[in-house]
């Protein structure tokens, strides 16, 4: 029987617990230098592309104007040989944190992506790397022209046409003698029961276009041309039975005769159950648009309906006031400054002049205030105003007469 000594057991207690303890502040070297580097909360990337309909792959890259991380590599992730009119490219944007940071937590309300919307990103390597997953703005073009619209032998009043490729939503009119009778600013099907509508005699047809399916998608996707079929003769007694369907379902027909019919309304604002829409003189009305009246600017969903508060056009946010109308100038939301342009929207990332006076709006439209550093130089922003700073002395910095800051 072997008996270990009470000084050989703790010479061995010893040089283990030496052994952890260099170990465990190794550990905590490590932690306390990575813990020291400060963490990347937001990260701001602006991407470019060549993609165009029906040219080839075209490229895509990604810039960061900071000086806590950079772009290693842009990459489509769906890359094609050729794009066609609305299709969504997606790409990879790998970024690397400088000596002395890492990333923290990043999400879609902390990464601001410029020319393309944010879908998820994934660190790694110890948090010095980030992989950002962005979606692009559809391809800009013009859907094709539908190919055939026609009537269906059977039942009255069942208007079809060809799909269109690349399109999910047709935009379609019926006529009776010249006259207007209904129109349909949106739907996924690629037929149409018009008979309820046609409740007078005579000769109809109708028109039929491929159209954007929503408002994003109309920023880049052009509507086609018309496609307009034969007439189809409804007799009196056709249009008897068309208006016993139309009491029987609920729908409301219309006359181009009797003076009830869309062209034979006055124009102007009229409102529904769903909100305020505004009648053309032609009958028709503003759809996913602009729309002028008076003089003020106003702008309309896919069905029509006015909109209002805060809303994006052609990637540009505009505000609309509770009565629709469009703001321009400056504008206070929330307790902060924002500056609306009528044609650019609200102004993001960008120096804005008036008169003598400088301002900076941030990346998300917000007015700046205080110390700004900007293409190298430190600006001052007044915080009462947000006016630049001119040949004054702040916190014991001169700032000079172009409002720079002089070391």
């Amino acid at each position: 029987m072997t008996v270990i000594s009470d000084k050989k057991r703790t010479a061995g207690w010893l040089k283990t617990a030496v052994g952890a303890g260099i170990i465990l502040g190794t550990w905590l070297a490590m932690a306390t230098a990575a813990y020291a580097d400060e963490a990347i909360k937001s990260v701001t990337v602006t991407v470019t592309s060549s993609v165009t309909a029906n040219g080839d792959g075209g490229s895509v890259s990604a810039a960061a104007d900071s000086t806590k991380y950079h772009v290693v590599s842009c990459d489509f992730i769906n890359g094609k040989s050729q794009w066609k009119a609305g299709d969504i490219p997606k790409a990879s944007i790998e970024l690397a944190a400088d000596e002395g940071y890492y990333f923290g937590s990043i999400s879609s309300s902390s990464a601001h992506i410029r020319g393309a919307d944010y879908v998820t990103c994934k660190k790694s390597d110890a948090k010095r790397s980030l992989t950002i997953t962005v979606k692009l703005k559809g391809v800009k073009g013009t859907l094709d022209r539908v190919e055939d619209a026609y009537w269906e032998e059977k039942p009255l009043g069942k208007a079809r046409w060809a799909k269109v490729e690349g399109a999910s939503s047709y935009e379609v009119k019926l006529f009776c003698d010249e006259s207007m009778v209904y129109h349909v600013p949106r739907t996924n099907s690629v037929s149409y029961d018009f008979f309820p509508y046609m409740t007078e005699d005579g000769d109809y047809y109708f028109k039929v276009r491929a159209v954007a399916k929503s408002e994003s998608e109309s920023g880049y996707l052009k509507a086609g041309d018309w496609a307009e079929s034969d007439n189809q003769e409804i007799t009196k007694k056709d249009a008897r039975a068309a208006d016993k369907r139309a009491a029987s379902t609920g729908t409301k027909g219309v006359s181009t005769k009797d003076g009830t019919g869309p062209m034979a309304q006055a124009p102007g604002w009229a409102m529904d159950g769903n909100g305020w829409w505004y009648r053309n003189e032609d009958g028709s009305y503003p759809v996913g648009s602009w729309k002028a009246i008076g003089d003020k600017w106003y702008l309309f969903d896919m069905n029509g309906y006015m909109l209002t508060g805060w809303q994006w056009k052609n990637d540009r946010e505009y505000y609309l006031t509770t009565n629709g109308d469009m703001v321009t100038g400056w504008f206070q939301y929330n307790r902060i400054w924002y500056y609306l342009d009528p044609e650019q929207g609200k102004l993001t990332g960008q120096w804005l002049q008036q008169g003598d006076q400088w301002y900076y709006l941030n990346p998300d439209g917000s007015m700046a205030t205080g110390w700004l550093l900007s293409q190298g130089n430190w600006y001052y922003l007044d915080p009462r105003n947000g006016q630049m700073v001119k040949d004054q002395v702040v916190d014991q910095y001169y700032i000079n007469q172009d409002g720079i800051w002089i070391p």
